[in-house]
């Protein structure tokens, strides 16, 4: 029902049980911090379905990435050069490499968390 994507409480229900149910939700809530913060701790990868916005807030993206960090492509551009995002992505995969900032490809420190 379309009014249930636009219900605050039912859709708290919903990514606290399924993250990636962030997608069908009303693009007001997907603007919602805490709505979004409970999505990404549940699947990183719903990061892909929150607001421009929240996709540049450095505590969501970390949430994000500690849960899965393949949710590094949807981060950001802005935040794809913050050291911190980028090492706690490729210290699980080295190829989130591919998705920093130019940079930090050239960070020595990072390019040997990535080849670990």
């Amino acid at each position: 029902d379309a009014a249930l994507r636009h219900d605050r409480e039912v859709v708290f229900e919903a990514v606290r049980k399924h993250g990636l149910a962030l997608k069908f939700v009303d693009a007001t809530l997907r603007g919602d911090r805490e709505v979004v913060l409970l999505a990404v701790r549940h699947d990183g990868l719903a990061l892909e379905f929150a607001n421009e916005a929240l996709r540049r807030d450095r505590e969501v993206v970390l949430e994000a990435l500690r849960q899965n960090n393949q949710a590094f492509p949807y981060v950001d551009a802005a935040l794809r050069g913050d050291p911190d995002v980028l090492l706690l992505a490729v210290r699980h995969d080295g190829l989130a490499l591919e998705y920093a900032d130019a940079a930090l490809r050239r960070d020595r420190e990072v390019v040997l968390e990535a080849l670990r």
